[in-house]
């Protein structure tokens, strides 16, 4: 997804319109939050079963209209949801494991004190020779002896 540039230098957008944050919908420069809001669409439509914006100008919508509040999700998970699809880049949560985090926290499940892991260690412990991650914990533990 993203905006590509033809051979006369006109710039059209490229992907699917419900999971395009506001920003790739202008045509702006993208960066990972870019993704975080297209997880975040994903993730709505699966405790919804509809996209976040559907039918009429869905383009106007996601720059432009508040994103429809589901009710029967619990608060805090549905602050997470609504952080990852907020209009700004700047009001989403900035990495992946960040929204993981926060949406793990939402949900009672345990998390790691001090906050998600900064992506260099998440690298460092993924490439360790010695070390296996172990991805519902995002905390890196020694293999076993085999």
């Amino acid at each position: 997804m993203g905006s590509i540039r033809n051979r006369q230098g006109a710039s059209f957008t490229t992907g699917t319109f419900a999971y395009m944050s506001p920003e790739q919908v202008a045509c702006q420069k993208l960066d990972t939050r870019a993704d975080i809001y297209a997880l975040g669409a994903v993730l709505y439509q699966m405790l919804t079963l509809t996209p976040p914006f559907a039918g009429g100008d869905v383009a106007w919508a996601i720059q432009n209209a508040p994103v429809p509040v589901p009710g029967h999700i619990t608060p805090p998970v549905r602050d997470v949801l609504l952080a990852a699809l907020a209009k700004s880049p700047a009001d989403r949560p900035a990495t992946a494991s960040e929204l993981v985090f926060k949406l793990r926290a939402a949900l009672g499940s345990p998390t790691i004190p001090g906050g998600p892991p900064t992506p260099t260690a998440s690298l460092v412990a993924t490439v360790r020779q010695d070390a296996a991650v172990d991805p519902y914990s995002f905390v890196p533990t020694k293999k076993s002896a085999s």
